[in-house]
C-alpha cells in the first residue's frame, strides 16, 4: 500500500523477495493493535518525504513515538490511537539515548518475588510507560505488596525502581480494556492465579493464540500435565486458588521464549521442580535470564 515491491507466493507468503521501490505515505487503520506493526511503518515513512496517517482500535506500546518526538520530529498523537507523522525535510540529529529496563521482562523477577515465601527484590530503571504497565495494576488489585521509588523521566520515557516483596494474593477479574498493555504478561497471571485465593478470570485476551506459539494451548498442555485445576477459552482462562503444584515432570515452552521464561517461574513454586524442554529459545530476548534469577534465587 505504501508502493513496496514485494513479491511472495500468492504475493502473501514466504518466502519473499523485497525490491528497492520508493515508498508513499498512507492512511492506515490496523486491523490488530501492535507496537511492532505501527513502529515498522512509522520508520518506513522516513524515507517517502510524504505525511503517514495510522489509526489503532486499541492502544499499543508508544516507544517509538515518544522517541521521533525527542528527536524533533514532526508526529502528533490523538488519545495514543491516532498517529500522524510528516517526514517532509526531515533531519534527525545526533543523539543520547538511555534505554530503561524493559518491564515485560521484570515482570518475571516481580512474580518470583511475589510467590516466593520471605522474597524481596529491588528492580532498578525498570521501564514504566503506561502503555506497558497492565500487569502493574492488575497484580496490584491482587494484593501485591509493590512499592514504585525514585520516580523520573528519561527522554520521555517514565523510568522507576519496583520494590516487591512477597504476598497473599487473590483472584480477581481481569477488565478486558487493560489487556492490550499486558498481553505479554498474561501466562504470568495464570501463574500467580494458581497461587491467589478465589477464582482469577481474563477474557478478551485471543492474541495469545497468534503470538510465538498458541499461548493459551502452550498453558493448556502444562497445566493438564500438572494436574491442575483449570478452564482454558478461546481468549483466556479462568483458575481457582490456591493449588499445590507437584512438578517432576517435563514440560514443553513449544521454543516460546515468553513461556520458557514463566515455566521457569513456575518451576520454582512446585514441589519437585519441573524440566523444561526448548529452553534455548529464551535467548531470543534475554540471554542472560538464567544468570540474573540465579544471581536473586537464595
Amino acid at each position: 500500500k505504501m508502493g513496496a515491491n514485494i513479491k511472495g507466493i500468492e504475493d502473501k507468503y514466504s518466502p519473499i523477495k523485497i525490491k528497492s521501490a520508493k515508498l508513499n505515505g498512507i492512511n492506515y487503520k490496523l486491523p490488530i493493535a501492535s507496537a511492532q506493526v505501527k513502529s515498522s511503518l512509522l520508520l518506513a515513512n522516513i524515507y517517502t518525504n510524504d505525511i503517514i496517517n495510522l489509526r489503532e482500535s486499541k492502544s499499543s506500546r508508544n516507544h517509538t513515538e515518544l522517541l521521533m518526538k525527542k528527536l524533533g520530529l514532526t508526529i502528533e498523537t490523538k488519545d495514543n490511537l491516532e498517529i500522524n507523522f510528516d517526514s517532509n525535510n526531515i533531519k534527525i540529529p545526533s543523539y543520547e539515548y538511555h534505554v530503561p529496563g524493559d518491564f515485560s521482562q521484570a515482570a518475571y523477577f516481580i512474580t518470583a518475588a511475589l510467590l516466593i515465601p520471605n522474597s524481596e527484590i529491588v528492580i532498578r530503571d525498570v521501564n514504566l510507560n503506561y502503555t506497558r504497565t497492565g500487569f502493574l495494576e492488575v497484580i496490584e488489585k491482587m494484593g501485591a505488596n509493590i512499592e514504585i521509588l525514585n520516580r523520573k523521566k528519561l527522554n520521555g520515557e517514565e523510568v522507576g525502581n519496583l520494590f516487591v516483596k512477597h504476598s497473599n494474593l487473590v483472584g480477581i477479574d481481569i477488565n478486558k480494556e487493560i489487556i492490550p498493555r499486558m498481553i505479554d504478561e498474561i501466562p504470568l497471571i495464570a501463574i500467580l492465579a494458581l497461587k491467589a485465593k478465589g477464582e482469577t478470570k481474563i477474557n478478551s485476551a485471543s492474541e495469545l493464540r497468534v503470538k510465538e506459539s498458541d499461548r493459551l494451548y502452550v498453558l493448556k498442555e502444562a497445566f493438564r500435565k500438572l494436574n491442575l485445576k483449570f478452564e482454558i477459552f478461546e481468549d483466556g482462562f479462568k483458575i481457582r486458588g490456591p493449588q499445590i503444584i507437584k512438578g517432576d515432570i517435563e514440560i514443553d515452552t513449544f521454543n516460546d521464549h515468553r513461556m520458557a521464561m514463566a515455566f521457569s517461574i513456575l518451576s520454582l513454586i512446585t514441589k519437585s521442580g519441573l524440566k523444561l524442554r526448548g529452553t534455548e529459545c529464551i535467548s531470543n530476548s534475554f540471554p542472560n535470564f538464567y544468570k540474573k534469577l540465579n544471581e536473586v534465587i537464595k
